[in-house]
C-alpha cells in the first residue's frame, strides 16, 4: 500500500474514532508532563521559601535567647561578687535566688 493511501486510510479511520492518533496523544502527554513538572517545581520553590522564612525566624529567636542568657549570666556574676564581698547583702540574695 503506498504511503499516501495508507495515510488516507489511517485518517479516515481516525475520523471514525477507530484509530488513536499517536502524534496528538504523545503531544498531550508531553504537555501534561511539562505542566506537571512546572507545577512540581513551583511547589518545591514555595516549600523552600517557607523553610527559609522559618529558619530566619528560628535564628532570630535563638539570637534573642542567647542575649537573654548572657544578661542572666551577668546578673549571676554580679550577685556572686556582691555576696562574696558581703554575704549579708539582701539585694544580692534576691538576685541570686530568682
Amino acid at each position: 500500500m503506498p504511503r499516501l493511501q495508507f495515510l488516507a486510510v489511517l485518517g479516515e479511520r481516525a475520523r471514525r474514532g477507530k484509530v488513536l492518533d499517536v502524534s496528538s496523544a504523545s503531544a498531550s502527554w508531553r504537555w501534561s508532563s511539562a505542566t506537571r513538572s512546572r507545577g512540581l517545581r513551583l511547589e518545591q520553590d514555595r516549600a523552600e521559601a517557607a523553610v527559609s522564612a522559618f529558619l530566619v525566624q528560628v535564628r532570630g529567636a535563638r539570637f534573642g535567647l542567647d542575649l537573654l542568657r548572657i544578661e542572666l549570666l551577668k546578673l549571676q556574676d554580679e550577685a556572686h561578687g556582691r555576696l562574696k564581698a558581703n554575704h549579708r547583702d539582701e539585694r544580692a540574695w534576691e538576685i541570686s535566688e530568682s
